[in-house]
């Protein structure tokens, strides 16, 4: 993490993280903790608590319990627990799943702070339940002392959340269900003639296993399912000729 660029901050999270570093200098050590069962590698569940930016007309901060499993993020100002299908009904819990929505992770280790947002072009997906639903707003978080460690756990976690996708996206054919207009296919059927290459990574395409898949696009174009996959993260056209992949 010390070798990554940083980000570029837009001009109203410039002016959220001005008042976090001026509310930050004059208020006690933050108040989180975090509670980690094994390592990062193993994305296990981890829980605890950190300070949360309101979204409301006054910036101010509150203490919120979280959890981080099974690539979703859970926040609540009560103390909770459980599984993570009981925690999704509950309607006392805050929530964002982190595989419906691409979503970037940036922080600014100065402050302390983590930003969560949709990635360009994308919302907040209707299944979540928080205030932001269907915006493209920022979460920003005072991650304390466990900065470092809490934001190897959000990259950890939405990359094992997309991997999770992806893997039910091309297994179960159901590229609709996220509005794309893509049929998965497997790399033995592709017909003689058709592009032997992926045009996103230049690769072959039939150098691919049953989880990462090939999907053939609605203009009858080949890629791998994961190339394509994170391309419509940011663009819901064909990377060959730009037809539309929105179904």
């Amino acid at each position: 993490l010390g070798s990554r660029i940083p980000p570029i901050p837009t001009p109203w999270e410039l002016l959220c993280l001005a008042a976090a570093m001026s509310a930050a200098a004059a208020r006690p050590p933050s108040l989180s903790t975090l509670r980690c069962e094994g390592r990062v590698q193993d994305l296990a569940p981890c829980a605890g608590t950190f300070q949360k930016q309101s979204h409301g007309a006054w910036v101010r901060w509150s203490t919120r319990r979280f959890s981080l499993q099974d690539g979703m993020l859970f926040w609540s100002k009560h103390e909770f627990s459980g599984a993570t299908m009981e925690l999704r009904d509950s309607a006392a819990v805050k929530c964002i799943d982190l595989s419906r929505t691409p979503v970037a992770v940036q922080g600014y280790e100065l402050a302390n702070i983590i930003c969560l947002k949709p990635s360009f072009r994308n919302s907040w997906h209707t299944g979540d339940r928080h205030g932001c639903v269907g915006t493209q707003r920022n979460f920003l978080f005072d991650a304390g002392e466990h900065y470092q460690r809490l934001m190897e756990l959000f990259q950890g976690h939405i990359e094992n959340a997309r991997m999770s996708a992806l893997r039910r996206l091309v297994l179960d054919n159901s590229w609709r269900d996220e509005g794309l207009s893509l049929e998965t296919v497997s790399p033995g059927d592709l017909r003689n003639g058709t592009d032997l290459e992926c045009a996103v990574c230049h690769e072959k395409l039939c150098e691919c296993d049953e989880l990462c898949g090939v999907v053939r696009t609605r203009c009858g174009h080949h890629f791998h399912a994961a190339c394509l996959f994170q391309w419509t993260a940011t663009s819901k056209t064909c990377p060959l000729c730009r037809t539309s992949l929105t179904a």
